[in-house]
């Protein structure tokens, strides 16, 4: 019995560890021109924010990206959404990851989880990961993973958020 409990105590405590954050974490993150900015200090005036892990060789991270690069301004213009896109690459620079994004023409803005410490404090374990982050910076959705047409699907989640709390444009 005693070694019962201990067990479940571990379990417990490993699971507390282990689990996502609900808010934006106090960790540092560059953006694409070299400046650091805390991720708690992500804000968008009162509306959501999109943020997508990403990494220059997964494929369905470019994608996802590409197909909601297509949309970006349509959505912006009908729910103020910000997209911020966050590079978890290894062994690349800034300038890298810009150039990158330039080459694509993606209209978002571009930051590098350089340290990893976003990812990890977050409990990202398989990219793309997708965050709808509301204006006090907690994470109200998540989708992990990419298939073609899942654009409508985070569209789709965003709006439903933003008439639940009255806020569309």
């Amino acid at each position: 019995m005693k070694k019962m409990i201990i067990c479940l105590c571990l379990l417990i405590l490993y699971r507390q560890g282990s689990a996502q954050t609900d808010t934006l974490p106090h960790v540092l993150i560059k953006r694409s021109n070299g400046t650091k900015l805390y991720a708690s200090e992500l804000t968008n005036k009162g509306k959501p924010i999109l943020i997508s892990f990403w990494a220059a060789w997964c494929k369905f991270c470019i994608a996802e990206l590409s197909a909601i690069s297509s949309q970006y301004q349509s959505w912006q213009d009908s729910t103020g959404v910000q997209l911020v896109a966050i590079s978890t690459d290894a062994g690349v620079t800034e300038e890298y990851i810009k150039k990158f994004a330039e080459r694509r023409n993606w209209p978002f803005e571009i930051y590098w989880d350089y340290k990893k410490s976003l990812k990890n404090s977050m409990g990202v374990q398989k990219i793309p990961h997708l965050l709808l982050v509301d204006a006090g910076g907690r994470i109200i959705w998540q989708k992990i993973g990419f298939n073609p047409g899942d654009e409508t699907i985070i569209f789709s989640k965003l709006r439903e958020f933003l008439l639940t709390q009255k806020i569309i444009k």
